[in-house]
């Protein structure tokens, strides 16, 4: 069965601050590692999260067969326009919102709007990362974000991380909004055992298994992890063979590939 990684880092340190800081050098050499990885576990291609905008190389042309790229949504950024047209000339397929990472508020709405607007008219995917936790739990509203973008635009919105312990809530609000797609990295295999597992094998029932995406969040789950326990997953919550297909891949492509 085809495998598609929905997000990934190019880092091999289980460290926030490293994927904010990581090198050009180092993405390029932990790209090959990653290369190896993917191949050892039968993943056809891997989505890379950049968080550091610096690391856009000139091409990527030498990993295309093995990732997609996307691109934090830097609204810090001093040149944006500069930004946007290296997202453009590098064909990156996605751009990504970081809430607690980028510590963003709704003083930082305006600036935030103009990169949703950016993607809608380029035809690039907006993930945002909508894990529930950190030590800005309660001070920084992620799926209230979440909900501005999904109103403000049509172009695809993927939930990263789905929401976390919230993903009865993150599944209400995907409800209503078609163009938003759930994704499964960190947030699966953190809560298997639990009641949220439960919650969600049911908001996969409930939205359809064509709105949801298989990811590991490596290194902070490592990829041969993700999958073992998402195919356990799949058995326990008895999901068939086309729908397992769906989430491990197919939807992937026809996100990031169109």
């Amino acid at each position: 069965m085809e495998i598609i990684d929905a997000f990934l880092h190019p880092v091999y340190e289980t460290s926030e601050k490293k994927i904010l800081s990581v090198s050009d050098t180092e993405v390029l050499l932990n790209l090959e590692k990653l290369k190896l990885d993917l191949k050892i576990n039968n993943v056809k291609r891997g989505n890379i999260a950049l968080f550091n905008a610096r690391n856009i190389p000139k091409t990527f042309s030498k990993f295309e067969n093995e990732f997609y790229f996307s691109v934090l949504a830097d609204f810090k950024f001093k040149k944006i326009d500069q930004l946007f047209e290296l997202i453009i000339d590098n064909k990156i397929k996605s751009i990504i919102f970081h809430p607690y990472l980028q510590k963003i508020v709704w003083n930082d709405w305006e600036y935030c709007k103009k990169f949703a607007l950016f993607a809608e008219k380029n035809n690039i995917n907006i993930i945002i990362c909508t894990a529930y936790g950190s030590k800005d739990i309660y001070n920084i509203k992620v799926l209230p974000f979440a909900l501005k973008i999904a109103e403000l635009v049509d172009t695809p919105v993927i939930l990263s991380h789905c929401g976390g312990s919230k993903v009865l809530e993150a599944l209400l609000i995907a409800d209503k909004f078609t163009n938003i797609f759930m994704e499964t990295s960190f947030s699966l295999n953190y809560w298997i055992g639990s009641s949220v597992e439960q919650d969600i094998a049911f908001s996969i029932k409930k939205l359809g298994v064509e709105r949801w995406l298989f990811g590991s969040d490596a290194p902070f789950i490592e990829i041969e992890r993700a999958i073992k326990e998402q195919l356990n997953f799949f058995d326990k919550w008895k999901f068939s063979e086309k729908e397992i297909e769906k989430i491990f891949s197919l939807n992937s492509r026809n996100l990031f590939e169109n």
